[in-house]
């Protein structure tokens, strides 16, 4: 067997394009995909301690509800998915809400297509991100005018039955990604 540096180490370099919201490789990527870490510690356990903070520490420091747990590190994917919707779609997307901890985050994208469809070049798309992605998958609605009620309610239901649970570490940009490359199969579709 030849010596790869993925063999070679016990810990996978982090992925740039993961940080920068445009991995596309999802489970078969060869990095690690890390999510940023913001602020000091808030648990005496995750600290560092030297010298006399060690003895300041005579009891075990309590343990957190696993709840809590979870729910930041959805918090924390949910803020790195919506800064790398940021970064990707910079000047074709708007934040309409910044939602607070239980209430959905809104966001509207320009998303341009790869081959027009119809005349249409672009799609208008309202995301709705439910405060608990990503265990909950987020929803979006098209829209275009141009494009007939009927046929936008069956695209946004193919967007939202479309198995991205059987994918794992599989972005919004990723999604969004798919939706353009198959909005041409599904419009064709959907009008036939």
């Amino acid at each position: 067997m030849f010596a790869s540096p993925q063999s070679t180490k016990r810990f996978p370099p982090a992925c740039r394009f993961f940080a920068q919201g445009q991995c596309r490789a999802g489970d078969e990527c060869l990095f690690a995909h890390i999510l940023p870490i913001k602020g000091p510690p808030t648990n005496a356990s995750h600290a560092v301690l030297f010298g006399d903070a060690l003895h300041e520490l005579d009891e075990p420091p309590p343990q957190e509800p696993i709840a809590s747990d979870s729910h930041s590190i959805q918090s924390a994917i949910r803020d790195l998915e919506m800064d790398q919707l940021i970064k990707k779609f910079r000047p074709r997307f708007l934040r309409t809400s910044l939602g607070n901890e239980h209430a959905p985050t809104r966001g509207e994208v320009s998303l341009t297509l790869p081959q027009p469809v119809d005349g249409i070049y672009s799609l208008q798309l309202l995301l709705i991100i439910p405060s608990e992605y990503p265990d909950v998958q987020c929803s979006l609605r098209i829209q275009n005018a141009t494009i007939h009620p009927d046929t936008r309610r069956r695209i946004e239901e193919a967007f939202e039955v479309h198995e991205w649970h059987e994918v794992r570490h599989t972005t919004l940009v990723q999604q969004l990604d798919w939706l353009s490359t198959q909005f041409g199969h599904l419009y064709s579709q959907q009008t036939s």
